[in-house]
């Protein structure tokens, strides 16, 4: 009883000495070890979100076949291939001809060949379509004399299932090399100098239709 009755008489006078803020039970914080285990779930929690978004972006892949001995020498066939876990819809294919050089060092610039589409132009995924390159439709067209490069381009133009509001495309980019012993190689370059002149061209094309 008396130590009751002493409590209360501390607590009236802190109250009246504006003290009673002393009164409160001090907030408890948490304990390290919970602050570390939030720390830990938020990081597995981003990482595993990160992880996904990565699985989820499309993957094209282009592998190049050169012609049978009876053919042009510089026709080609791009396989282009979906190598994602979604499927692409509205997907097409065109091979962008920048530049096809002769020896006379005169060059031919900015052609398009046909589009190519896929089957309902869907590309699931791990199919693939093939699209004809056939620099020698254009080669015909230019100067008397034997090509020295050709400098060309697939590219691909989809859209990501389910996100089908967002329209995308791709450059492929290769440029020819002639070996030793006579063939045709095609080695994979950079797109971002011809990129510019197909968007060009593209929006030309565009604005006749």
């Amino acid at each position: 009883m008396t130590n009751s009755r002493g409590r209360r008489k501390i607590k009236r006078e802190l109250q009246e000495a504006g003290l009673s803020h002393l009164l409160r039970a001090p907030a408890q914080t948490p304990s390290l070890s919970w602050k570390v285990t939030k720390r830990i779930f938020a990081l597995l929690s981003f990482s595993f979100a990160c992880i996904a978004l990565v699985q989820l972006r499309p993957r094209l892949a282009v592998s190049v076949s050169g012609p049978s001995p009876s053919e042009y020498p510089y026709n080609a066939r791009f396989t282009t291939s979906n190598d994602g876990y979604i499927k692409l819809t509205d997907v097409n294919a065109v091979c962008f001809l920048w530049k096809i050089v002769f020896k006379q060092k005169k060059t031919i610039h900015n052609n398009i060949m046909d589009f190519t589409e896929p089957p309902g132009n869907v590309l699931h995924p791990s199919e693939g379509f093939t699209v004809p390159c056939i620099p020698e439709r254009v080669a015909a067209t230019g100067p008397a004399g034997e090509v020295e490069v050709v400098d060309l381009a697939l590219v691909v133009h989809y859209r990501p299932w389910p996100f089908e509001f967002i329209e995308s495309r791709r450059f492929f980019r290769f440029v020819s090399r002639k070996t030793p012993d006579g063939k045709i190689e095609w080695d994979r370059q950079a797109s971002t100098p011809l990129e510019a002149d197909f968007s060009a061209l593209e929006a030309e094309f565009s604005s006749l239709k």
